[in-house]
């Protein structure tokens, strides 16, 4: 597997990103104005979160029983909602569009990073170009969806992870990376619970990708004792939540 970018030498965000970046935001605004920026389309997937967020600020009812529209939805893109309602009118679609549009660039940014640490910059630039103009990536910005936020935690977290193991004999407790990556990971589980399929499956990056200078044996079992601390810090992290399904 090819080396990660070292945190010591971090890319730098020139101009011409930058200037990627803006375009990307400002085409994102444009796309949800072209679809009117309308009211949440009744019997959609919107009604739920939407609901789910006016429970939110409407107290904390919601933590211990599920007695409200879309409470089978996970926590974090409702959560999400209720900060942009609580900052501005509840409902206000332009405010949150304008939101996802500014994590849609994030994420665009983020795609960039990942692609430069592992294959290089030219291939980078091709990335951030794809990922600017992908026409999924605009539609689920412009929706009251979970997907747009879900992108982000995805690659913001596995960008993370990639920046931990190139960082020899640190250990996870003491890696701001490996916090960050454990995180994102969290919210991207509970913003979509499907995501704790990848939990079993990284350890083979945590065994493999090893940038310690001893044999396959030593580096395997480094790597396996690293993925066992990063599993039970964040099965740790997973336990309010858990507490408060268990309790609703």
């Amino acid at each position: 597997m090819s080396q990660f970018e070292s945190p010591s030498r971090p890319i730098r965000l020139e101009r011409g990103v930058i200037i990627c970046l803006l375009v990307g935001f400002i085409l994102r605004l444009a796309y949800s104005y072209a679809l009117g920026w309308r009211d949440i389309p009744a019997g959609s997937d919107a009604v739920s979160y939407h609901n789910y967020a006016l429970a939110i600020m409407n107290g904390t009812d919601w933590l211990i029983q599920m007695d409200f529209t879309g409470h089978y939805r996970a926590p974090v893109y409702p959560v999400f909602l209720a900060l942009i309602y609580s900052l501005f009118d509840p409902g206000n679609l332009i405010a949150v569009y304008v939101f996802q549009a500014f994590i849609g660039s994030l994420t665009v940014y983020y795609i960039f990073k990942l692609t430069a640490s592992l294959l290089g910059r030219q291939p980078a630039w091709l990335a951030l170009i794809w990922a600017t103009f992908y026409i999924y990536y605009l539609w689920c910005g412009s929706m009251l969806y979970r997907e747009n936020l879900i992108f982000f935690l995805m690659i913001f977290s596995f960008y993370q992870l990639g920046m931990f193991l190139s960082e020899a004999g640190v250990h996870p407790v003491r890696s701001g990376s490996m916090w960050k990556f454990l995180g994102a990971f969290v919210l991207l589980v509970h913003t979509d619970a499907r995501y704790l399929f990848y939990l079993p499956i990284l350890v083979i990056l945590f065994a493999s990708f090893r940038p310690f200078r001893t044999g396959f044996k030593q580096n395997f079992w480094r790597g396996f004792k690293q993925y066992l601390w990063a599993a039970g810090i964040f099965l740790v992290l997973m336990v309010p939540w858990t507490v408060r399904n268990y309790v609703a």
